[in-house]
């Protein structure tokens, strides 16, 4: 037999590779941003018949609408305060609907000028009777 040489086969060498970072691109969900709205303005509510002067309305005065007024207890125009307010969702003031602007109608006052965006102080201000009583067909408002 014949010495045959081995012959090394050649091995396929391939060149080094140095891995290369790979960052994995993550798309970012889309951020929405809220919608910044006012809040609704509350519909006027509809008012059951309340006049009790015997004329066809009654009138209601800014003037008389004051926070435990001593002088003078009960009034026709807290009266009708504290209907509207109660027409309007505030309970406080109807259960105190005595003609007295005490600390329950100033506790419903303050909660309705919140709800219409007016500064909240619980006092009748021009602004907040007319607000109040939009759309009352009972009254006849008179701020001055």
């Amino acid at each position: 037999m014949e010495d045959k040489e081995k012959t090394p086969t050649p091995k396929s060498v391939a060149p080094k590779v140095t891995p290369k970072k790979v960052e994995a691109y993550e798309p970012k969900p889309e951020v929405s941003k809220p919608e910044v709205s006012k809040p609704a303005t509350p519909k006027v509510p509809k008012t059951s018949y309340a006049v009790v002067s015997g004329k066809s309305k009654d009138d209601v005065h800014l003037s008389k609408a004051v926070y435990k007024n001593m002088a003078r207890k009960r009034s026709l125009t807290v009266h009708h305060i504290q209907r509207r307010l109660q027409e309007w969702g505030h309970f406080d003031a109807y259960l105190d609907k005595d003609g007295f602007y005490g600390d329950k109608t100033k506790k419903s006052v303050t909660e309705f000028q919140d709800r219409m965006g007016l500064p909240a102080t619980g006092l009748m201000d021009a602004v907040t009777m007319e607000k109040l009583f939009e759309g009352d067909t009972n009254v006849i408002v008179y701020t001055s």
